[in-house]
């Protein structure tokens, strides 16, 4: 990560003002901006227009509004899916620590 320095503040500010591609690309931006098929002041008043018309709009809600926490964070699919996940690997454990008790000899004997 390099250090921001007054050469190369100078020299990123150099670059920029001297460099012919931004020059190109501010220009096709510019031209995008001032052909764009709507303005912007159009869209403001066609929608305040449209709010002011029809008011609410339960349709356009979003439907997590209508979802209780646990509906909203999964917790209802993620809870289960983890159990029944830690099941599978307790018992994979328990059958891996058997079969190497089985195969390696598993019992030992106390010494007293």
């Amino acid at each position: 990560m390099s250090a921001l320095t007054v050469d190369s503040l100078t020299a990123a500010l150099h670059d920029l003002l001297n460099n012919e591609k931004y020059e190109i690309n501010a220009r096709r931006l510019s031209s995008m901006l001032e052909k764009k098929p709507v303005k912007s002041e159009q869209l403001v008043v066609k929608w305040t227009e449209f709010v002011a018309e029809f008011k609410q709009l339960p349709e356009l809600e979003s439907y997590a509004r209508q979802l209780n926490f646990v509906q909203l964070t999964s917790l209802d699919i993620v809870v289960p899916f983890t159990l029944v996940l830690a099941a599978a690997l307790f018992l994979v454990y328990k059958v891996f620590r058997a079969l190497i008790r089985l195969l390696f000899g598993g019992s030992k004997l106390k010494n007293e």
